[in-house]
């Protein structure tokens, strides 16, 4: 899992700070979507 924590301190001290009401949301389900395969439907070992 990637972590954007440094990411987001970055754009809170920047013009884009008000992003931040949304794009933790947007991060998650850009990582629900990118799952694939057996990882996606939950039956990974």
């Amino acid at each position: 899992m990637i972590d954007f924590s440094n990411f987001y301190q970055l754009i809170a001290k920047s013009p884009l700070s008000h992003w931040l009401e949304t794009l933790p949301a947007q991060v998650a389900a850009w990582q629900r979507d990118a799952l694939h395969g057996k990882f996606r439907d939950g039956s990974a070992p």
